[in-house]
């Protein structure tokens, strides 16, 4: 029987997580997008427009990345106990440019 994975979507998807699990942000490579959250937030009453906040993930996109493969085995541990997960995926660019799910 397969565990239960959670699979993180997106820049704003990991935003939401952190502020749904306030424990997550014990894990000091996590603590960087929260202000691409605010960054985000920052844009859109700025412009009135969610499509700015948009753009400020997708600039980020590789902030993400680095802060989910920063974690340690130890935070790696932490996080699925937080979150009741046996497994946490998300999308990466590999160097042809081809999205690919990476587990943790």
């Amino acid at each position: 029987m397969p565990g239960r994975r959670y699979t993180i979507s997106g820049v704003d998807h990991l935003i939401r997580l952190l502020n749904q699990y306030p424990q997550l942000m014990a894990l000091s490579s996590l603590v960087p997008i929260l202000e691409v959250g605010k960054k985000a937030r920052q844009a859109i009453d700025r412009t009135g427009c969610n499509c700015t906040a948009s753009k400020v993930y997708a600039d980020n996109k590789l902030l993400m990345e680095q802060s989910l493969a920063n974690l340690c085995n130890g935070d790696h541990l932490v996080a699925k106990s937080i979150l009741n997960v046996d497994e946490i995926c998300y999308y990466v660019k590999d160097v042809q440019g081809k999205m690919s799910l990476r587990c943790i």
